[in-house]
């Protein structure tokens, strides 16, 4: 019987390694799917407002810092509600969180459309970078909780293809409303409103995921991780007790200490913050903000201008979506080339995975 808070932090770890290392079950890829789609609601809802813009102009005005706000407002909110998410995520459950976002995207989604002024417009999209922001960082560890070593990685290296395929969306989608003749005021207001459709379809596929297992161990809920852990992984993680027990979350400054004692991932955090720092500066500059400019000064009003540009972008992050196909393709394959005690050369991995049809779905056959 266990009695002593050291016993039940033993028994958790233990749990935890054994899940962290478990091949996983067709629910754990489906939630990774329903996790990572979330980008693409993400891309729809940062990347149409840049298109939307010269037709809001005309309904608001054309004060520059008031549009930018409107434009950049969603990813100050998203900030912060990665933040506060992720506490929450822990503290109550990533189910729940995940059921709240989505409700509040589609309720301020939707309320975008409704705006009567640019202040309006700017608080609603604020707004709304808090469950955007709150769901990604939830959703990222979802997967890492809920996915098997080797496929976790793989899966979150699909952020690229979701957040392209999310950009052409909003591109084609605007360019469509606008083809039809929809009157311009009604058009940017419909153009905003729409991303709570996707939204909506992730909600009601999220209605049947359950907590993960480990975020369950890891606040004292024994019995329900180990009937998820049996469905997740077919393991009922034997050696919990079949009841539940506070366990004492270590502090943020703690956990940080012993990520940075360890020289790995010290490196491999770094390398993330600044990478994605880097991708998120290079994407504002020409993905968002220059067609953000181009419809504040009026380059893009006219038709044959708006049709034009609008293509454009939309066949340049159609490339995107292939590479961002590609990348976790060769994420397995890159990792083993990098462990390799030869030093393998990079060649073979495009022989992985350029002959798919005969190498399988994952092009382990060619290597």
């Amino acid at each position: 019987m266990v009695t002593t808070e050291a016993e039940l932090r033993a028994l958790s770890d233990q749990a935890a390694h054994r899940i962290m290392n478990q091949q996983g079950t067709a629910s754990g890829r489906r939630a990774g799917w329903l996790m990572i789609s979330t980008i693409l609601i993400e891309a729809w809802d940062l990347y149409a407002i840049a298109f939307l813009l010269i037709f809001i102009k005309k309904d608001f005005g054309s004060d520059p810092v008031l549009l930018g706000l409107a434009s950049g407002a969603v990813q100050l909110g998203a900030l912060l509600g990665c933040f506060i998410g992720g506490w929450v995520a822990d503290k109550f459950g990533r189910k729940k969180v995940f059921i709240v976002t989505m409700i509040m995207f589609i309720v301020l989604a939707l309320a975008q459309g409704f705006s009567g002024n640019l202040w309006e417009l700017i608080i609603i999209r604020f707004l709304l970078g808090f469950p955007l922001g709150s769901d990604i960082s939830s959703g990222y560890a979802y997967i890492m909780e809920a996915m098997p070593r080797g496929k976790r990685e793989v899966m979150g290296n699909r952020w690229q293809a979701m957040f392209a395929i999310g950009e052409v969306l909003a591109i084609l989608v605007v360019l469509g409303l606008y083809l039809t003749g929809i009157d311009h005021e009604l058009l940017w207001r419909v153009g905003l409103a729409l991303g709570a459709l996707p939204a909506l379809t992730l909600l009601l596929g999220r209605l049947t995921i359950s907590d993960t297992a480990l975020s369950l161990i890891q606040r004292g809920k024994f019995r329900q991780a180990k009937q998820v852990s049996q469905k997740m992984f077919s393991d009922s993680l034997e050696m919990l007790p079949d009841e539940d027990f506070h366990i004492k979350r270590p502090s943020t400054t703690a956990f940080l200490k012993d990520m940075w004692a360890d020289p790995i991932r010290r490196r491999a955090s770094i390398f993330g913050w600044i990478s994605n720092a880097a991708q998120g500066g290079e994407w504002g500059a020409f993905g968002f903000y220059l067609p953000s400019i181009l419809g504040v000064v009026g380059v893009a009003s006219a038709t044959t201008h708006f049709v034009g540009y609008s293509l454009i972008n939309a066949l340049i992050y159609s490339l995107a979506i292939v590479s961002g196909l590609v990348g976790p393709l060769i994420t397995p394959h890159v990792s083993a080339t990098a462990a390799s005690p030869s030093g393998a050369s990079v060649w073979p991995l495009f022989r992985c995975w350029w002959p798919l049809s005969r190498c399988g779905s994952t092009g382990r056959g060619c290597c």
